[in-house]
């Protein structure tokens, strides 16, 4: 019986199954030992060296104390296999945790090999959960379009809602939710909502722009004259939706035409710059690791004073500034790697965009902006300002030199203004709900303690060190909803793959220093 079983196991690893949703596929296999329960999801091993090393995964992941006690707590707890992530320095194998065929956001298994040792990583949720939902999938769609509000515009219903759990890992509670997705109409923006599929709660309205290979640029304005049809803005100039056809393409597969303005041109050298950073330095092929275009659209608005990575079109956005306090934001090269690098993330971490997560995307995004950038500070966005002695927009060396308003009245006047956190004891405080009136959670703001911390380790170790020890945190130890406590430890285990104890002595010390 347990050849015939592991022969079950080898069966589905070579069959591969469908791609990955909110249900376990009905593919799986079972160890006759410990009923352990592993699926394989949108990876298909396509060599016979590559199928022993996902075996071997499975056999460690599967004797790790801490997998085991959860798949022992309840026979609706299962894995699947998702993806494997390949570096010279280190192999991952990532698995996903389900519960009564649902997806456990976050809760993921990493299976390290490096040259010479494996380690595991174990983010596990444990829980007990009725996985009956009080609400039906049209109550939580009625529920979504509401909290969008005006931002509702002619968005369309994409796939049909997906139940899926958050857990909570240090009550270990869970709570089961709608993930709601709306794609962006001619008017709109696309929208994701996070539905509390028993209470209705909404836990999070975000937004599929996320602000602040060949080269391609388009542009909302040729000559000086706005290109019909190719963008929507709001009354006040924010753009608010793109029709890429209705764009005029300026630059096509990194050849710039007579017809491309200073902006354009810069744009084009700023993807230049980022894709030859990553390439360069961590032998990733584009944001998406597989050659993907980079796209951008130059003018973006009317004084629109910003930029931004879209998700849902996959390009790069920038606006013009209003010509007073802001320039053209095609100038900051670290404003431009720091969008680009929202790309990576959703490639591969896929941390989400609210509280903790969402600010460990900014942090990661603000580093490497600063490492493609290349230049002598730790400020943001420095060269967009006009006047001169700008602080920019956040400083990951002096966190503490800008501030924002951490509470407002019934009016949405400012009532306290707080300086940008260096500590995890300066953070702004967690809320119940995550949307646009309080930066998702604090994403923007709260990314400077792990950015701060960011800072520190490049100091104490110096920057090409600390720049492919980060690398390697992103892409082979994040998950969806890893939180600051995850982001320290997990820099600690991807230091010990790289460095000798000295170095991760330093490390440590420049973590404490944020208190993580």
């Amino acid at each position: 019986m347990k050849n015939l079983k592991r022969s079950l196991f080898i069966w589905v690893a070579i069959l591969g199954t469908s791609a990955l949703s909110s249900l376990v596929p009905q593919a799986w296999a079972k160890e006759t030992a410990d009923d352990a329960v592993f699926s394989f999801t949108k990876f298909n091993p396509a060599a016979l060296d590559s199928f022993a090393r996902l075996q071997d995964a499975h056999r460690s992941v599967l004797a790790d104390t801490a997998v085991r006690a959860m798949l022992h707590q309840s026979v609706a707890n299962a894995l699947s296999i998702t993806d494997r992530v390949t570096d010279p320095e280190l192999e991952t194998t990532k698995f996903q945790q389900f519960f009564k065929g649902i997806e456990v956001v976050g809760a993921r298994v990493f299976h390290h090999r490096a040259s010479d040792k494996t380690e595991i990583t174990a983010e596990i949720a444990s829980f007990d959960l009725d996985t009956q939902p009080a609400l039906s999938a049209g109550e939580a769609v009625a529920i979504a379009r509401s909290a969008m509000g005006a931002q509702s515009g002619d968005t369309i219903l994409g796939a049909v809602p997906i139940l899926k759990i958050f857990p909570s890992f240090e009550d270990h509670t869970a709570r089961l939710i709608y993930w709601v997705g709306f794609d962006g109409g001619e008017t709109s923006v696309g929208q994701d909502i996070l539905i509390d599929a028993n209470t209705g709660d909404v836990l999070s309205v975000m937004s599929r722009h996320i602000e602040i290979a060949p080269v391609n640029v388009l542009t909302t304005r040729l000559n000086g004259i706005d290109s019909h049809g190719c963008q929507v803005l709001d009354e006040v100039g924010r753009p608010q939706s793109l029709s890429l056809k209705a764009c005029p393409r300026v630059v096509a597969n990194g050849v710039i035409s007579a017809k491309a303005d200073q902006s354009a041109r810069q744009a084009a050298g700023n993807s230049k710059a980022v894709l030859n950073y990553y390439m360069r330095k961590h032998g990733r092929d584009s944001y998406d690791g597989r050659g993907g275009a980079s796209t951008s659209v130059v003018h973006i608005g009317k004084q629109f004073d910003n930029a931004f990575w879209s998700s849902e079109l996959k390009i790069m956005a920038y606006g013009d500034g209003d010509g007073v306090n802001f320039g053209d934001f095609t100038r900051a090269l670290d404003v431009a790697g720091h969008e680009m690098t929202h790309g990576l993330t959703s490639e591969t971490a896929k941390l989400i965009y609210m509280d903790q997560s969402g600010a460990l995307n900014e942090a990661f995004s603000d580093f490497f902006g600063k490492m493609i950038a290349n230049d002598s500070d730790w400020i943001i966005g420095k060269k967009l300002f006009l006047k001169s002695g700008s602080n920019g927009i956040r400083d990951l060396a002096h966190p503490g030199v800008h501030s924002a308003c951490a509470e407002r009245d019934y009016m949405g006047t400012c009532m306290k203004h707080l300086p940008y956190p260096a500590h995890v004891n300066q953070m702004f405080p967690k809320q119940k709900s995550c949307g646009s009136a309080n930066d998702n959670c604090w994403v923007h703001i709260n990314s400077t303690v792990p950015g701060h911390a960011m800072y520190l380790v490049s100091e104490a170790i110096t920057k090409a060190k600390a720049e492919r020890l980060f690398f390697l945190v992103l892409t082979h130890f994040m998950s969806e909803s890893s939180n600051f406590k995850t982001f320290s430890t997990s820099t600690v285990k991807a230091c010990r793959q790289l460095y000798d104890a000295v170095t991760c002595t330093q490390v440590q010390k420049s973590l404490r220093q944020v208190g993580l």
